[in-house]
């Protein structure tokens, strides 16, 4: 008999790491995440949170590419497609703006 892989890991688990994202302690949330993704990797429920923790802290490449990897694991979630799609607006500004910067800087 096959041993059926879990996707997620336990709610109770889940539910700290929100609690967590919620009191602001998102450095946290990013370090463990980061460790849990190596036991579950296809939890669209980790990558979300990675993604959105990694936004908050200021690492929007990252994000971007855990929220992608959350899409890619739920094509049809509206909520995944959102996230995603923020996180690459968010990284256009980001260019536009440094792009600015650095014509200004050469004037």
């Amino acid at each position: 008999m096959t041993e059926m892989m879990q996707i997620d890991p336990p709610q109770g688990i889940l539910d700290d790491l929100v609690s967590l994202y919620d009191r602001d302690a998102r450095d946290v949330v990013v370090e463990e995440v980061g460790k849990l993704l190596e036991a579950f990797p296809a939890s669209y429920m980790l990558w979300k949170l990675f993604g959105a923790a990694l936004m908050s802290e200021g690492f929007p490449v990252q994000a971007e590419m855990a929220l992608k990897q959350a899409l890619d694991l739920r094509p049809e979630s509206k909520e995944a497609q959102s996230n995603y799609a923020i996180a690459q607006k968010l990284l256009d500004d980001l260019v536009k703006a440094e792009d600015a910067d650095t014509t200004l800087a050469n004037c």
